[in-house]
């Protein structure tokens, strides 16, 4: 291409990576003195700016000493960079971030091995570009769940992959060497698309950032909106009841027959159970919100857990004749924290007896698989419309439905299992169709850590 060549792109991103850097330093100065992933990020393009730096002070001596200490930094900066897009794609980073550590310590060694060869160090940097990028292609490319500023980072990447692997391709068929300052066209076209990358994905990086912290604002009012909703309202009214109950009762003392003075009393129960189950989530979830309960794992038996939280349910799924069917239980331990799998179970199961009918069933059922355990419960109740599925594991889904008998809800316990289930790493789904009952599903590693 005439009139450009790698030496003007290393110049127009030495100075594109300066000014970037500068301005996340002042932001981070200014606005964010705490966030540790955009000083990690700054970190990373940081080394990326020390090689162009380099690169730009040394266009003529770069032989094999400089390319073996600058082309590791380059891999670790790349890594760190995509290591901070992913930890905003909303999956599982655990396991990511070992894999690109391995990823880049074994290429850093496959380019040292062969940093005399420049055919096969081309080949390798490309290769490891390729795979490094493909965790944005499948973090923000293919995941539903993305916004359009990360889909748009997502396709950039992909663009990256193809040119990086035409790159990588082009030099192993052809046998040629690509130097960093080669003339080559398939080099120039390379490089551009790094310059284009390089200037474009920080102010990317800072949409990102916007987003999410948007997406916590949207979701710490819609907290707190549900906080007061509950306190307002959902424990309002079973108090509420108790005290009018107890009132008639002590009004009318003299002229209440023994049946009606049970049907009070029982009344009087039923609300006070009510309150104490809505207390008991309410005060479980804004632990969990503020942090104060702490994962402790430990050596679970599933089939104890589960006969465990169905004897405690015994007597909602009594009042209505509803069984309670076990008989699908396999035998098996995993690793995870007792109270909250207990939670997870107990409002599972108790969902699915509230929205069942007198005489019905729930199914009880577990798999392993892939290093996972699955749980399922299913009734066979009134199900849920295909527009509330969306809605359900969210604070401000504002979904609050009567149960077969009445029963009322909140929604939070729903919002507290996949709460718990975030705490070890796990997934929730759940499959309905109106009319015909319901089926939620949680998966969590055998091995589960916090």
């Amino acid at each position: 291409m005439q009139g450009l060549d790698i030496h003007s792109l290393v110049t127009f991103v030495l100075f594109g990576f300066f000014m970037w850097i500068t301005i996340f330093i002042i932001h981070i100065v200014i606005y964010r003195g705490n966030e540790e992933n955009l000083k990690s990020y700054v970190f990373g393009k940081s080394l990326q700016f020390i090689v162009c730096l380099l690169y730009y002070l040394y266009p003529d001596r770069i032989d094999n000493s400089l390319i073996v200490i600058t082309t590791p930094l380059l891999y670790i900066g790349c890594a760190i960079e995509i290591y901070m897009y992913y930890l905003y794609s909303g999956k599982e980073t655990k396991r990511a971030k070992k894999q690109i550590i391995w990823l880049t310590a074994i290429s850093i060694l496959a380019f040292i091995l062969s940093s005399q060869n420049v055919t096969i160090r081309v080949v390798v940097t490309s290769l490891y570009f390729v795979l490094l990028y493909s965790f944005l292609i499948y973090g923000y490319t293919l995941n539903q769940n993305s916004t359009q500023i990360q889909k748009t980072m997502g396709w950039i990447a992909v663009i990256f992959v193809v040119a990086n692997a035409a790159r990588g391709i082009f030099t192993l068929i052809q046998g040629v060497e690509l130097p960093v300052f080669s003339d080559e066209v398939v080099q120039i076209y390379t490089g551009l698309v790094w310059a284009a990358v390089a200037i474009c994905s920080p102010l990317i990086f800072l949409f990102v950032i916007k987003e999410k912290d948007n997406i916590n604002l949207t979701e710490l009012n819609a907290t707190k909106s549900k906080f007061f909703r509950i306190i307002g309202h959902d424990l309002k009214g079973p108090i509420g009841q108790f005290i009018a109950f107890f009132d008639l009762i002590e009004n009318n003392y003299d002229k209440l027959s023994d049946k009606e003075l049970r049907k009070y009393l029982k009344a009087m129960k039923d609300s006070s159970e009510r309150s104490y189950k809505l207390l008991e989530n309410l005060l479980d979830w804004a632990r969990s919100q503020t942090g104060a309960i702490r994962f402790k794992p430990s050596q679970l038996n599933i089939r104890e857990l589960i006969e465990e939280n169905t004897n405690l349910l015994h007597r909602q799924s009594e009042v209505k004749n509803i069984r309670i069917n076990t008989s699908n239980i396999k035998d098996g331990t995993f690793t995870g924290d007792r109270n909250m799998v207990n939670t997870i179970i107990r409002n599972l199961v108790s969902n699915a007896i509230k929205f069942t009918h007198e005489g019905g069933e729930v199914t009880i059922s577990n798999e392993f698989h892939e290093g996972n355990v699955t749980i399922s419960v299913e009734d066979n109740g009134i199900g849920i419309r295909e527009s509330y599925l969306p809605k359900l594991f969210k604070i401000d889904g504002g979904l609050n439905t009567e149960g077969t008998n009445n029963e009322q809800g909140t929604g939070l316990g729903l919002i507290l299992c996949k709460e718990f289930i975030d705490q070890h790493h796990g997934e929730i789904k759940a499959i309905s169709t109106a009319g015909l009952g319901s089926l939620f599903q949680f998966s969590i590693p055998l091995q589960a850590a916090s």
